[in-house]
């Protein structure tokens, strides 16, 4: 069954307003563009603007470009590398490796994944650097074909020190506008255990808006590599 646009709007309309009712701390914005060169490859473009506590000012920019490679139908594997520009101090650069498990549940229109990602980043200018082993797992409903709400939890472990752990909790909404492009709408909650708080100047535990809009370009004939 196809959702109309009204009726999609309407769902996703009544979400925000839950959701800021909800005194969410920051927003999180982002446009993405990516080009699915192959039939398993895709290159990614992201810009995103995060803001502070209780949307007062800016937090951070950045800028990240990916690669992903399908290996089989339930494995993919990709990297990244993110430039990010923080607000009052000094930018950060972050690679990433990361590997993810996916698969419908029994044939059915529930969708569950595990994700595993290696994040290394650091300062500009400086030698603080901070490293994290991050794991999430997710669940996906297809109520529509264009209209999936999700939920995932994330665990973040920084081996810096045993004790520093972090992690975060989404819910939210996938819906396609056409078929290149998504809006992706969800409230997450996060709380941090470690004292290297000055990167991405987070602070110890929020909540947040994210509206993520993303574009989608296939070349017209995809090789099977």
């Amino acid at each position: 069954m196809r959702a109309n646009f009204p009726y999609r709007f309407a769902i996703i309309g009544f979400l925000l307003f839950s959701f800021f009712e909800a005194e969410a701390q920051q927003l999180w914005t982002s446009i993405e563009a990516n080009y699915k060169a192959t039939k398993k490859w895709k290159f990614s473009l992201e810009e995103s603007y995060r803001t502070n506590d209780y949307l007062e000012e800016w937090r951070i920019l950045f800028t990240e470009v990916g690669a992903k490679r399908e290996l089989t139908d339930y494995l993919d594997v990709g990297a990244s590398y993110r430039f990010t520009t923080v607000h009052r101090k000094n930018n950060e650069h972050r690679i990433t490796g990361e590997l993810k498990l996916k698969t419908d549940v029994f044939d059915s229109d529930w969708k569950v994944d595990y994700r595993f990602k290696y994040q290394y980043e650091w300062k500009v200018g400086e030698t603080n650097e901070l490293l994290a082993y991050r794991n999430r797992f997710g669940i996906q409903y297809k109520l529509e074909d264009e209209f999936q709400p999700y939920a995932s939890y994330e665990h973040f472990y920084i081996p810096e020190d045993r004790d520093d752990i972090k992690y975060r909790i989404k819910f939210g909404i996938e819906t396609e506008l056409s078929k290149e492009l998504k809006l992706d709408v969800c409230y997450l909650y996060q709380r941090s255990f470690f004292q290297a708080q000055e990167f991405g100047d987070e602070p110890k535990h929020s909540s947040a808006i994210k509206l993520a809009l993303s574009y989608t370009f296939k070349r017209k004939s995809s090789a099977n590599n």
